[in-house]
């Protein structure tokens, strides 16, 4: 995947979950964006980023606590924010980091 801007991960991956949550499956987004774009892209406010995926990776925050319906029919969403440009760094001396998402994500039903 590329990391650079503007090549459209963020529209990609919004409208994929949008066509996926159309025929009445129930989808999970997870904005791992430091800028929220996804997040935005739904409608989320500036102010309203919090609880986000930066404190489930970060602090052990329940990935199910920080989901949050959208617009969507059947499309939630757990949002990103700035916090997340730390995140890498952060996690980059704790053991087992690699799964830190995976873990997070056991949790959600």
């Amino acid at each position: 995947m590329n990391s650079k801007g503007g090549v459209g991960k963020t529209a990609a991956s919004v409208n994929l979950a949008a066509a996926l949550a159309a025929p009445r499956r129930r989808v999970l987004l997870i904005d791992l964006d430091s800028q929220a774009s996804a997040s935005f892209c739904l409608g989320v406010q500036r102010e309203a980023l919090t609880p986000s995926s930066a404190n489930c990776l970060l602090n052990d925050y329940p990935v199910g606590q920080a989901v949050r319906a959208t617009s969507v029919s059947n499309l939630d969403l757990v949002t990103g924010s700035m916090e997340l440009a730390n995140a890498e760094l952060a996690l980059c001396d704790v053991s087992g980091r690699e799964l830190t998402r995976r873990k997070a994500l056991l949790q959600v039903e």
